[in-house]
């Protein structure tokens, strides 16, 4: 593995900076980062004296709302953050909407088994663990709080017009699980009025599907407009065992999934808008082995999500006031058989619901500042059920979490060269009507008898204060410094469920408090005509990070061996030094590179697991890569044709904790091949994975190699 070059960091409370950067190798690595910045600055005043004031050679300047709850144009963001057009959308080789993001710098997608992955995970900023970053559709929450994670194939790419990504904490702005960032896909809203097309798809593994998108407006300025979408997608999956290893047991993973969105709105002539919006996804996917049921182990998973939007005016303000429901029916029936060839067979329900609203007022308090407020309210509860159907074992666990979050930010106009934006967050959560009900155990789940624990209320509050300065060196240079946080709220599954895990004996811990980070930033954006750079050095210092710490006692398994028992505590805390730069650059107006590389460095600075023989400390986050690289070739011509080539590069990183399992690293290419004929009938290719990269996961499992997939598009 090839060593990178360490950055340190150090911010002491308002003076003392130092940066030091020490590389290795043969690669310049992250001293391109620092010349990048230094250059932009040093040369700024050249690039001022060459500048034309002829706005007509300018491209037009994206706006992004996410990073500050309201619109602005991303080239006055005081911070690191990226919008993926609806273009790229859908010229991008892509078979889920995650895979988009795989672009970003620092942004890390974790889909090893492809379309056939039960999920996936995507992180940032060196951070593992998809509940440290916050994804939204619409603004809206997608991390459930029982567990924190993100169902990514719920979302039809085809429904998506936007994604805006901020890197770095926001929770100053969003609360909870905005660590690492923030990830919002903002759907499409009709252009005509009256259009449709639909799709249809064959790829490897019999993969085959459909999807029908449908809309129209009453007209451009006010009237109601709709969306109403549906799509398909069904394949036998592939067997992700090594060969070496697969037993009659072993089958290939399968999926069937079916989606259906809606969307009602009214625009009124005043500018103000209303709209409900209905996603529901309904998807089953086997999970590679069967025994003696028909369908071998699998996972069903039924999603309702109903959102609703209102936006008016207040006077001189933009108000938003959104409410929110988040269902979601997850049941899994698992097949196993343990050392001893015993059979065992668990039928697990599960019903999770997230649901809340939140308003926000943003507008021009004066001449000099742009206040935005407002509040959140947040709830969430999780009801599991797990019935044995080979012993007697009968295991329910229930429980709420409920935050509440109130925030404010100004951004103040110094001067025409300097902004200042202050932020400060305040949430209140509070953990109740834990339960957990045990009947009948035996060694099968570790109980010792039956159990009827009702759990203690608890509560806490976490503070997100934020402050950054933006330096517009001139009208297309800006360089920025910031300290920002973020908080990751503890997950119901871990506030009130016990149970067996691989090393022992977890207990639930009503007591848990959230992790906390604090992160310090210097980065610069460059943007002009054709060209597009931006470039970010970061420290962020992590405190109450949660591990599994041993109570000291131990459960006896069926075998007679005796087996630890955990509790999940905050124990530990870590510190990441990371860099990021981005590239895009039109050679053309029918091409266009895209380029970004990170580096992340996350380390456990301290650990007090009472576990001396395991001390983590000074140990790398598990799952994180330290290197990261994307590039991406674009060739648009809708008279000749469209071709996407990309190009993603993750480098080695632990499977484990304790840093002894390291897993290889790995580059995949994938491509789109497109033809348009006469705009109403398009017809592509895509190929993932082109030259059938094969790495193994943490679990020493297999992705599915080369995944082709060809396709029809009808527009009407």
């Amino acid at each position: 593995m090839v060593k990178l070059f360490v950055v340190r960091s150090f911010f002491y409370s308002t003076s003392l900076w130092s940066v030091r950067v020490v590389w290795f190798g043969s690669m310049l690595k992250f001293s391109l980062f620092i010349f990048v910045i230094l250059f932009n600055i040093l040369s700024s005043s050249l690039i001022a004296q060459n500048e034309t004031t002829d706005s007509a050679n300018y491209k037009l300047q994206e706006v992004i709302v996410t990073a500050t709850r309201t619109e602005k144009l991303v080239s006055k963001v005081a911070g690191n953050c990226e919008i993926i057009s609806k273009n790229e959308i859908q010229n991008s080789s892509v078979n889920n909407i995650d895979d988009l993001l795989k672009s970003a710098g620092s942004v890390y997608v974790n889909r090893s088994w492809g379309i056939f992955s039960k999920n996936s995970s995507v992180t940032m900023r060196g951070l593992n663990s998809s509940s440290r970053t916050l994804v939204m559709l619409d603004g809206i929450p997608m991390n459930k709080l029982s567990g924190g994670a993100v169902n990514w194939h719920a979302i039809n790419p085809d429904d998506i017009g936007k994604i805006e990504i901020v890197k770095g904490p926001v929770s100053a702005l969003y609360g909870g699980n905005a660590m690492g960032g923030t990830i919002n896909m903002i759907s499409s809203e009709p252009d005509k009025k009256a259009s449709g097309s639909i799709k249809i798809f064959y790829g490897d593994h019999n993969t085959i599907g459909t999807s029908l998108n449908l809309s129209g407006k009453d007209s451009p300025i006010n009237g109601f407009f709709w969306n109403i979408s549906a799509f398909t997608r069904k394949g036998d999956g592939y067997i992700f065992i090594p060969e070496e290893s697969i037993t009659q047991y072993d089958k290939p993973l399968y999926l069937t999934e079916y989606g259906l969105n809606g969307k009602l709105g009214y625009k009124f002539k005043k500018g103000s808008k209303v709209s409900f919006n209905y996603h529901h996804y309904n998807e089953l996917r086997g999970s590679g082995d069967s025994f003696f049921e028909k369908d071998g182990s699998y996972e069903k998973i039924i999603t309702g999500i109903y959102t609703l939007n209102y936006t008016s005016k207040i006077g001189k303000f933009n108000s938003t006031l959104g409410a929110f429901l988040y269902s979601e029916k997850y049941f899994n029936q698992d097949e196993s058989m343990n050392n001893f060839n015993e059979y065992r067979l668990l039928f697990r329900d599960v019903l999770k619901n997230d649901y809340g609203i939140n308003w926000t007022v943003s507008g021009k308090f004066n001449e000099k500042n742009t206040i935005t407020t407002g509040f959140e309210i947040r709830n969430g509860d999780v009801n599991s059920d797990e019935d044995y159907k080979t012993s007697t074992d009968f295991i329910n666990y229930h429980g709420n979490l409920s935050l509440y979050g109130l925030f404010v930010q100004d951004d103040f106009e110094i001067s025409q060269k300097f902004n200042l934006v202050a932020g400060l967050r305040v949430d209140y959560a509070r953990f109740y009507n834990g339960s957990l009900f045990v009947t009948e155990p035996s060694s099968v789940t570790g109980y010792e008898g039956d159990v009827n624990k009702k759990f203690h209320e608890s509560n806490w509050f976490a503070y997100s204060p934020k402050l950054a300065l933006k330096y517009s060196i001139s009208e297309h240079l800006s360089s920025y410094i910031s300290y920002s946080t973020g908080f990751m709220p503890p997950k119901l599954d871990d506030l009130c469920k016990s149970g067996k895990i691989n090393r022992g004996f977890k207990l639930a811990n009503p007591d848990l408090l959230p992790e906390k980070l604090k992160n310090f930033e210097v980065g610069a954006n460059y943007n002009l005509n054709k060209l597009s750079t931006k470039t970010s050095v970061y420290y962020s210092i992590g405190t109450d990070f949660q591990y599994f710490a041993k109570t000291g006692e131990v459960i006896v398994a069926a075998n007679g061996e005796e087996k630890p028992i955990f509790i999940r505590k905050n124990i530990s805390e870590i510190s990441i030094k990371g860099a990021e730069i981005e590239l895009k650059y039109n050679l053309h107006k029918h091409i266009q590179v895209k380029a970004s590389y990170s580096y992340n460095k996350p380390t456990i600075t301290k650990y007090n697991g009472n576990d001396s023989l395991n001390d983590l400390t000074g140990n790398t986050l598990l799952e994180v890569p330290s290197d990261m690289f994307f590039g991406g070739f674009s060739y648009l011509n809708e008279k000749i044709i469209n071709f996407d080539i990309s190009y993603n590069y993750i480098s080695a990183q632990w499977a484990d904790d304790e840093n002894t399992i390291e897993l290889e690293p790995y580059g995949l290419v994938n491509i789109r091949i497109s033809k348009d004929i006469k705009k109403r009938f398009n017809f592509y290719i895509d190929i993932q994975n082109l030259f059938n990269k094969i790495y193994v996961d943490r679990k020493g499992q297999l992705p599915p190699g080369r995944f082709s997939m060809l396709g029809i598009k009808v527009n009407f």
